[in-house]
């Protein structure tokens, strides 16, 4: 199952990038936080990293974007007694529609595709690790202003086995 999904995604991001050959590719590099929620907020603190994003225009007011981020999430110390921390990767494809056009206001959003974790705990001597690439997708909307920066919000959910983890993640990015 995970293969098929797998291969689903590396579609998905190649059928959205090939659309529309002569439209103009924007990117952006940003912050984030990610605020764990649920479970996940007893394991894990809030986090922070970077991301980098391309969206390419499907219309005046549709655009596919592709992003890879890095962030860091220590673990929550007075629930689990434990030192360490989550290192996640994420890797997406999604779709995302302006409300005016895609050169500024507000935009709805939709991700689909994996998060590469780490689990990394320390203790006395050493430390241990366990990974694992799982699907992931999310929802958000944010606010592109003047071309340039764009500010967003999204829940954002990573469907382990047997279990989900989710946080909240804000971006602030420079595009351009």
């Amino acid at each position: 199952m995970k293969k098929i999904l797998k291969v689903v995604g590396v579609a998905l991001c190649l059928v959205a990038f090939t659309q529309n050959s002569n439209a103009q590719v924007k990117f952006s590099a940003g912050i984030e936080l990610a605020m764990p929620i649920g479970d996940f907020a007893k394991t894990a603190n809030l986090g922070y990293g970077v991301s980098g994003s391309a969206e390419k225009a499907i219309g005046e007011n549709m655009g596919v974007t592709g992003t890879l981020g890095y962030l860091i999430m220590p673990f929550n110390k007075d629930e689990s007694g434990i030192d360490g921390n989550f290192s996640m990767m994420p890797i997406q494809a999604g779709f995302k529609y302006y409300f005016t056009d895609n050169t500024g206001g507000a935009y709805a959003k939709a991700d689909l595709g994996f998060h590469r974790t780490v689990m990394k705990i320390d203790f006395g001597g050493g430390s241990v690790t366990n990974s694992s690439t799982d699907l992931s997708y999310a929802i958000g909307g944010g606010y592109l202003i003047n071309e340039k920066i764009d500010l967003g919000l999204r829940y954002q959910m990573v469907a382990t086995d047997g279990s989900s983890s989710a946080y909240l993640g804000v971006r602030a990015a420079y595009q351009f």
